[in-house]
């Protein structure tokens, strides 16, 4: 499915053969479904103001919301489904509005938030972006996250007592919020927890990748490793170093050569410094979406050095030509890549 058309739905810009088309699209699989829900995750999670949100505001929040659930129920074939996705965006319009924005000063107000947390049952604590995409996320404690493509974060609606607990998988930017008597917990997928307090750093711990990478800015963060019933330290670095935990544990360390290593992405630049091109080749199929073939394996031994920023990736790919001995050729959105 187009994702241009479903983010034209949920801004209210879709027409009627278009919404038609999602819906039918959606109904035909869980995965579909499953996929639909992820997105509108995300876009609400981008398009939430940035300022504080008050009571009034809230509500024509709320109306709009409903008058748009209503003039879909108008339409029986699909009614359900409409039902479903209505109801979708509003409770996650609504627990992202409360945890981030509202605090009631009175008792009516209080009750209307008592209200929301009772109707809290359509879970907004994950979030994907998909190849091509990225997000800014503020968690409940204010900590600031930004989720790189092929990226997914779990995380409840609010941080427990003792810890804040979150699940990650793929590459993020965390610019952690100080709390001494209340550490961060981050597990991956590789089985590792990062605890920290208060920090930035950038975490790049995809399923498909061979090992993990943590960029430290400034603070401190332990690595642990979790297993049944046992977590052990494996390691501990301090402000402007690089940890590289790969097979078996092991760990590598060094120095930031700058103070932006690593987290260009953050700010739109895609960049490789005698990057091996089988990385090379994951980053630009996670950055633009594309499937990346290679016809000759020697390519994948070979290193690239370059920094793109606003490029396409068949910019990127005539770059490549130009410099180096490979090839391409497209269709669609597939690319082989071999030698000349």
């Amino acid at each position: 499915m187009n994702k241009q058309i479903i983010y034209k739905y949920l801004s209210g810009q879709a027409t009627e053969e278009e919404q038609t088309l999602l819906l039918e699209w959606a109904s035909k699989s869980e995965k579909n479904e499953k996929y639909l829900i992820g997105q509108m995750n995300l876009w609400v999670s981008q398009h939430i103001p940035e300022g504080r949100a008050d009571v009034k505001g809230y509500e024509k929040l709320k109306v709009k919301i409903m008058e748009r659930q209503k003039v879909r129920r108008k339409k029986p074939r699909t009614n359900l489904i409409w039902g479903m996705a209505a109801s979708i965006i509003f409770f996650i319009f609504l627990n992202i509005w409360q945890y981030k924005y509202y605090q009631p000063n009175n008792d009516s107000e209080k009750q209307l938030a008592e209200v929301i947390t009772y109707k809290n049952y359509i879970p907004v604590n994950e979030i994907y972006t998909v190849k091509g995409t990225k997000a800014k996320i503020i968690l409940p404690d204010s900590s600031l996250v930004w989720l790189n493509s092929d990226s997914k974060i779990s995380y409840p609606d609010s941080f427990g007592v003792n810890t804040r607990e979150i699940k990650f998988t793929g590459e993020a930017y965390f610019d952690v919020a100080a709390n001494p008597d209340r550490p961060m917990l981050i597990k991956d997928n590789m089985g590792h927890e990062f605890k920290v307090l208060g920090t930035k750093f950038n975490i790049k711990s995809y399923e498909n990748d061979s090992h993990m990478e943590l960029t430290l800015y400034s603070g401190k963060v332990q690595v642990f490793g979790v297993k049944p019933n046992k977590t052990s330290l494996i390691a501990e670095i301090k402000n402007s170093k690089i940890l590289t935990l790969g097979v078996g544990n092991s760990i590598s360390k060094s120095g930031l050569t700058n103070p932006t290593q690593n987290s260009e992405w953050k700010d739109g630049q895609l960049v490789f410094n005698e990057t091996q091109m089988s990385e090379v080749i994951r980053m630009l199929e996670r950055w633009h979406g594309v499937s990346i073939k290679v016809a000759d394996p020697d390519i994948l031994d070979y290193k690239f050095t370059a920094r793109f920023e606003s490029e396409s990736i068949v910019q990127i790919l005539d770059f490549v030509k130009m410099t180096t001995f490979i090839d391409y050729t497209v269709q669609g959105n597939k690319v082989v890549l071999k030698k000349r």
